[in-house]
C-alpha cells in the first residue's frame, strides 16, 4: 500500500490489517528522532504517548512484535531508496529525505483511521451560503442546506520529516 494515497485508499488498507485472531495490527511509521525533534508537535507526540522514542531497532521491533530481521531490511532497504533519490517500492518523492537516513534512535507513531468532528462547520452566510474567505475554496458559493456538520478523516503525517511506514506483519 502506498503511504501517499489518498486518505481513503490508506484508512481501507490499515483496516485490514489484523492477525489471526482478527485483531488490529495497524501500520507503524518509523523516522530517526534526528530528523522528527525539529516538528512543531514531536514533544507533544511523546509527552501524550501518541508516539515512542526507541534507541535500538531492537527495542523498537520488540515494542510493536515486528520480527527484527525483516525490520532491519525494511529499514536498509529504504536507506538505500534515501541514497538512490528512487523509491523503487511506491515511487514515494524522495527529495526532501535526501541525505535524511532512518537510524536510530528513533521515533514512531501508530497510523489508524479516526474521524473527528470539526465543531462548527464552515462559515456560512445567513443563507447558508459558505464563506469563500479562503482562496480557491472547492465550495465557493455552494448552498449548504441546514447547519453545516464537518467531519475529517485525519492520519498523523509528519509532512517535512522522511519516515517509513510497516504495513501489516503477523
Amino acid at each position: 500500500m502506498n503511504e501517499i494515497a489518498d486518505r481513503k485508499t490508506r484508512a481501507d488498507a490499515q483496516l485490514t490489517c489484523r492477525d489471526d485472531n482478527g485483531k488490529p495490527l495497524p501500520p507503524v511509521t518509523i523516522t530517526s528522532y534526528e530528523h522528527a525533534k525539529k516538528h512543531p508537535t514531536m514533544k507533544k507526540v511523546l509527552k501524550y504517548g501518541v508516539g515512542w522514542k526507541f534507541d535500538t531497532v531492537e527495542e523498537l521491533a520488540k515494542h510493536f512484535n515486528i520480527p527484527v530481521k525483516a525490520l532491519k531490511e525494511q529499514i536498509d532497504e529504504y536507506n538505500g531508496y534515501v541514497k538512490s533519490g528512487v523509491d523503487e517500492q511506491f515511487g514515494k518523492p524522495m527529495k526532501k529525505a535526501k541525505d535524511k537516513y532512518l537510524k536510530a534512535p528513533f521515533v514512531t507513531v501508530r497510523n489508524w483511521p479516526k474521524v473527528h468532528y470539526c465543531q462548527g462547520g464552515p462559515k456560512s452566510t445567513p443563507l447558508r451560503m459558505l464563506s469563500t474567505r479562503q482562496p480557491g475554496s472547492r465550495f465557493r458559493g455552494s448552498l449548504l442546506p441546514g447547519r453545516s456538520q464537518v467531519v475529517c478523516t485525519v492520519s498523523v503525517v509528519w509532512e517535512a520529516v522522511p519516515s517509513l511506514t510497516v504495513w501489516s506483519w503477523a
